[in-house]
């Protein structure tokens, strides 16, 4: 993922994603509102790739762990 309009690439692994949203393990923390292009690209071929424009909606540290728990809810989908 990177903050959009930013060059700056950033990892993270996702935990949770559905048609709406998702939640991600960052190790950086990322403000709410933040709006963040991600791209996904799954484990496995019968899955396809995830690129998007991504909001920030909630930010948290791990209970157990020294990343973050990102909540964002897609805003628009990218073509690659």
């Amino acid at each position: 993922f990177k903050p959009q309009d930013e060059p700056e690439k950033f990892h993270g692994r996702v935990k949770n994603l559905s048609g709406r949203g998702m939640m991600f393990i960052s190790e950086r923390g990322i403000p709410a509102e933040t709006l963040l292009e991600v791209n996904i690209a799954p484990e496995n071929d019968l899955t396809p790739p995830l690129h998007a424009l991504v909001r920030v909606v909630r930010m948290a540290k791990q209970r157990h762990g020294n990343g973050y728990e990102i909540g964002a809810v897609i805003q628009q989908m990218l073509d690659d």
